[in-house]
């Protein structure tokens, strides 16, 4: 239960790329919060993190890490922190997995505000951990939302071009060393990008599993299903990697029955709460101006 004085929150991951993109959104978020604890792995050598103009300590990941804490955000990388969660929510703290420790558990919820149906939220009290679909999938459900609003979706195909922040604060660091060391005539890092990313394009981002899909376009596809209530057989998307350091481009071809019209659609997507709509006449939509933006 939330104290008068607003939530007892942390943020399991809170130095990681991730973490820190979260902290961010918490802060521009209408959300009353008493008390904020940042927690990181011991491998973390940020000793604190800034949230709404203070500075907090981070918190080594430990048995007592999440001691009074009410609301947990989970973005640390499965396998360090997982025991630890899995306990907190059985003493009753409410977690919010971001890390996939629950994704495959079917008797956790896995939520898109604002899209899935107001019966799913009402099972979180009772199960304790709300799971997230991954950005790709959370991004192509805002748009096929608006779809089912028209009639019934078929299907949906999709190309995402994610950065190399999907790697962590890693990817970041080596993309950017890789670049140096292209100007500089230096041998380039390839601990996280193998064939390197650095000018140019990995086409599939992750190992290919039998059928030629990889784990994350199969994961995604089943994501997109799960919360619209789709096949996931009806839901092709192709992920690569480019050399961009955050933000993501997606092109979506959505397939409606005979009521959906390119009309219909740009008025569904006007009236959505998940998406903004700009003008193709406007400035060009690029990833790193519409992180100025935000």
């Amino acid at each position: 239960m939330m104290s008068e004085s607003g939530f007892q929150i942390a943020v399991v991951g809170a130095t990681g790329a991730m973490g820190e993109e979260l902290i961010l959104t918490l802060e521009r978020a209408n959300l009353a919060i008493s008390s904020f604890v940042p927690i990181a792995s011991r491998a973390s050598s940020r000793p604190s993190v800034e949230f709404r103009g203070q500075s907090f300590p981070v918190k080594p990941l430990g048995p007592d890490a999440l001691e009074g804490v009410e609301l947990a955000f989970a973005v640390l990388p499965q396998g360090p922190g997982d025991d630890l969660l899995i306990e907190a929510a059985e003493a009753g703290c409410t977690i919010v997995d971001l890390a996939g420790i629950w994704r495959d558990d079917p008797q956790v919820p896995m939520i898109a505000l604002g899209i899935n149906s107001a019966l799913d939220l009402e099972r979180v009290p009772n199960v304790g951990v709300v799971t997230s679909p991954g950005p790709v999938a959370l991004a192509l459900c805002a748009v096929a939302e608006a779809v089912t609003k028209i009639g019934d979706l078929i299907g949906i195909t999709a190309t995402a071009m994610l950065p190399a922040a999907s790697a962590g604060r890693k990817g970041i660091e080596e993309l950017s060393g890789q670049i140096v060391a292209t100007f500089n005539s230096r041998p380039p890092p390839r601990a996280v990008f193998a064939d390197g990313l650095a000018f140019d394009l990995i086409p599939a981002w992750g190992d290919v599993e039998q059928g030629g899909w990889t784990g994350l376009e199969r994961l995604t596809a089943e994501q997109v299903g799960q919360v619209l209530g789709l096949s996931p057989n009806r839901v092709a998307v192709n992920i690569t990697l480019a050399p961009l350091f955050a933000g993501m481009g997606i092109s979506v071809f959505v397939r409606g029955d005979g009521r959906l019209s390119a009309a219909s659609l740009r008025e569904a997507l006007q009236g959505s709460r998940s998406v903004q709509l700009h003008d193709r006449a406007g400035r060009p939509l690029m990833p790193r101006a519409q992180l100025e933006r935000a």
